[in-house]
């Protein structure tokens, strides 16, 4: 069986995109709450979740 090779470009593209879709999805992750309790106990968790779950 072959092994699927992730490139470093790869990784960087995927995270810049995870990234890029939580900060629409989730601005209050990124935005100037962010460091609030709410956010970083609550918000922060349930983006953690699968999407399957919900």
């Amino acid at each position: 069986a072959q092994e699927a090779v992730v490139t470093d470009a790869e990784m960087t593209r995927k995270v810049e995109a995870a990234a890029s879709w939580l900060e629409a999805h989730m601005p209050a992750l990124a935005g100037p709450h962010a460091g609030r309790p709410w956010v970083k106990y609550v918000l922060r968790e349930l983006a953690r979740l699968p999407y399957t779950i919900a």
